[in-house]
Parts: C-alpha cells; structure tokens; sequence
C-alpha cells in the first residue's frame, strides 16, 4: 500500500511544472527530505503541500488582470461625483397632486449602481444562464469577468461622451443660476447602470474564481487576495489623476494643459475617460492571454465510498478552449486519513489539483 502510494506521489500532475527544482519522486514521500536546486536537504513536503502553492501562484496573473478594473470602479466615488457637482442637480415635478421641487446630491445616483445589481443577478442567474443551457453552452467564470471588463470599458466611453456634451454647453454659455452647467444630472445614470452591470459578471466572478479556485485550508486568504485589488485599483486610479495632469501640463493647451483642473469646464475630463477605457481594453487582452493558459482546479465533489452522485464544479474546464468555453469530466479526489488509523473519512479533500485514483495518500495531511 505505501509503495503504491509513494510511486503515485512521484507523478507529476499534466500541465504543471516542478517547483523549486524539486525532483517528483521526491514530493510526497513520507521519509524523502526535499532538495533545494543547490542539493541542500530542506523541509519536509507533502504532496498536497506542493499542489496548494501551485493553485495559489497559478491565481496571481488574474489578480493583476483584475486590479484595473476596479481603478474603473473607483471612478464612481470619485469623477463621477466631481462631474455630477457641475451639473444640474434641481429636480422637479408637478402631477398627481404634488409640486416637487428638489436638489439631488450627486454621489446618491450610486443608486442606480445598486438597483442595476439587485435587478441584474436574478436575471444573470434565472434567465441567461437557464438560456444559454438550454441552448448546450455554458459561461465559464473567466468569460464571466471577461464581459465585465468589456461592460467596464463601455461605461467609461458613455461617461466621456456625457462629459463632451457638458463641456460642449459650457462652453456656449449654458448655466444654471447656481454656475453649474444647464445638463441635468440624470444624464450619468447610463454610466452607473453599466458600472453596475459590469459588477455582476466581473466582481462577482472575481470572488468565485479566487473562492472556488483556492485550495481549502487557503480559501480565506484567496479571498483576502481579491480584496487586495480593490485596494490596488483604488490607488491606480489615486495615481492616474496627478500623473495625467503632470503630463498635459507638460504639453500645454487649454487650462495649462490640465485634463482634470479644479474648474472641471476648463479641462477635459472626456479624455481622461477615454484613456481609462483604452488601458482597460489592453488590460482586457492581458486577461484573456492568462485565462487561455489558465489550468483549473477541476474536480468532483461527493463521497467515494457511499457510491452517490458527485456533483461536478460549476464553470469548470482545462486550459486554452476548454478555460474559455469548453469542459471535460472532473476527476475524483482521494479521501482524507487520519493520523494513525487505517479508517477513511467520508469528507473528499477538495484542496488538492486533479490526480488519479489512490487507494492511500503519499503522504500525512495537515
């Protein structure tokens, strides 16, 4: 049983290369110390400690794929609102016997931001998908975060293409008696829809991909992990406002070249809008090179001894197509040992990368 065990351990697993320069018939043994390339004994390396460090260094090139986005998402904070204070805020109605006469701050439209999401999951989830089964096709979570860049993009050329139009009225003298530009503030809403949309496909396939992805004893820190481009987008976009304006500065033109001054009507801020939408569009060729050599954790969930049904991961496939549209059938996972008992619990270790069937593990489980 245990020879059998250590000759499965020396297989390495298709598509993954070595770490460290460790030799496979070394990974997994029980008694082997791992080498170091410089032939130096080391720690001690299970298999299934190998495996866990290639799903986690394997989910870095998607954390960098998506930082970008989220430098989008900031604008809503951010741009949005500095657009929206220079544009009319009054809002009025008369009818059904009442006489409103308001003022609409402009950072509460991330309302529609939020009623896109609330209207949009249901939808996503009891509509798209349900059609796109019916028809034998099936949306992976890479080309879930895959139409959200694209969605992220679209929402910052409508953004620049509002933000030509008020410039346009500014500049023919177009004002409120407030000194802001006679455009009324609902004109964003389109831009906060789109940003709201492309949360549903990328934000939500962010989480699940660095959720589902990750082996078990890591899936919190994955998560951390995803998180961590939130705050990386954040201080991307922080960055991009000074080193634009330090660039057109340079270049002079209309308000000493600053695309973004503190009088937006001086500015462009159109342009800065469609840079982002540019760098995006690159970032989005960028993910989708990493999501065609992206290898996913496939596996089947469910007991091999009681015999039942497995279920297979949702969204799952290869590498190449197969990550981006195409499946092949999941691979069991071996059951966990305790220390010291030849008795087999019935929980599948789901934190390990495909491998054969074994009727032992190479190694202890921590």
């Amino acid at each position: 049983m245990a020879a059998h065990a250590n000759a499965f351990a020396a297989q390495p697993v298709p598509g993954l290369p070595v770490l460290g320069g460790m030799a496979p018939d070394l990974i997994g043994s029980q008694d082997a110390l791992a080498l170091s390339p410089t032939g130096k004994k080391g720690k001690h390396y299970t298999h299934e400690q190998v495996e866990e460090v290639r799903l986690v260094v394997r989910l870095f090139p998607m954390f960098l794929a998506t930082c970008f986005y989220w430098t989008i998402y900031s604008q809503m904070q951010t741009l949005f609102v500095s657009q929206g204070m220079q544009m009319n805020t009054d809002l009025k109605f008369k009818g059904l016997g009442l006489d409103l006469d308001l003022s609409v701050p402009p950072a509460s439209l991330s309302f529609f931001d939020t009623i896109s999401i609330i209207v949009l999951v249901p939808l996503y989830d009891k509509g798209l998908v349900p059609l796109l089964k019916s028809k034998g096709m099936n949306i992976t979570v890479l080309q879930r975060i895959g139409v959200g860049l694209l969605l992220a993009s679209v929402s910052m050329v409508v953004a620049g293409l509002v933000e030509m139009r008020r410039l346009s009225l500014a500049q023919q003298g177009h004002f409120t008696q407030d000194g802001a530009v006679d455009m009324s503030v609902f004109w964003q809403t389109f831009q906060y829809v789109l940003v709201g949309a492309s949360e549903v496909f990328a934000a939500i396939g962010q989480i699940e991909l660095f959720y589902d992805q990750a082996p078990d004893s890591m899936r919190s820190c994955s998560s951390a992990l995803a998180l961590l481009s939130t705050a990386a987008g954040g201080y991307i976009a922080g960055g991009l406002i000074p080193l634009a304006n330090t660039i057109t500065k340079r270049l002079g033109g209309k308000a000493g070249g600053e695309w973004i001054p503190t009088d937006l009507n001086k500015g462009h801020l159109d342009y800065f809008f469609f840079c982002i939408a540019i760098l995006n569009a690159l970032n989005f060729f960028y993910f989708l090179w990493e999501a065609c050599k992206f290898k996913y954790k496939h596996i089947r969930h469910g007991s091999q001894q009681d015999g039942g049904p497995r279920e297979a991961v949702p969204g799952q496939g290869g590498s190449g197509k197969e990550a981006l549209g195409h499946h092949s059938a999941g691979v069991s996972i071996p059951q966990r040992r305790r220390r010291g008992s030849d008795d087999l619990e019935r929980t599948p270790i789901r934190s390990l990368m495909p491998m054969g069937q074994s009727p032992a593990l190479p190694g202890p489980l921590r």
